[in-house]
């Protein structure tokens, strides 16, 4: 059992650029929307406006 150890981490760890590349970009996706949704967040509660909380959650 202790020699399987390091074939699954090494297996576990080895990723192919495209799987980096979809990695990298996800995270970034959900960076941008999470900013997005902040800052809607915050436009509603200076305009207490519907649309703007729609918006917020939309972005969420």
């Amino acid at each position: 059992m202790p020699a399987l150890i390091p074939d699954i981490v090494a297996t576990v760890v080895a990723l192919t650029l495209a799987q980096q590349l979809e990695q990298t970009i996800s995270f970034g996706i959900f960076v941008l929307g999470a900013a997005l949704a902040t800052l809607s967040a915050l436009a509603w509660r200076r305009e207490r406006d519907r649309r703007m909380a729609v918006v917020a959650v939309g972005y969420l």
